[in-house]
């Protein structure tokens, strides 16, 4: 997976980061996933794509994060998707 994401970023530009925490506490896996996206500065800024798979392992929870740059191409069904299938 990390040869798969720096070769992404090597060839396209574009950037992604997998997070895990034990624990989200009081938090929602979306506050958190927002929160962590921002305060990585994933993405090129000019064209804010960045993508960020958050994932909480005692909560059971996983989400996809995806900057607006490549919503067109990581739409909700396909991050879903992704979701269901391997996480």
């Amino acid at each position: 997976l990390d040869y798969l994401i720096k070769k992404l970023e090597r060839e396209v530009g574009s950037q992604i980061a997998v997070v895990t925490t034990t624990s989200l506490g009081e938090q929602t896996i979306e506050n958190f996933g927002f929160e962590t996206f921002e305060r990585m500065g994933l993405g090129r800024e000019e064209y804010n794509d960045g993508v960020l798979i958050s994932i909480s392992l005692y909560d059971r929870t996983a989400r996809i994060d995806v900057g607006l740059g490549l919503e067109n191409i990581i739409k909700d069904e396909v991050a879903g998707n992704l979701l269901i299938e391997y996480l």
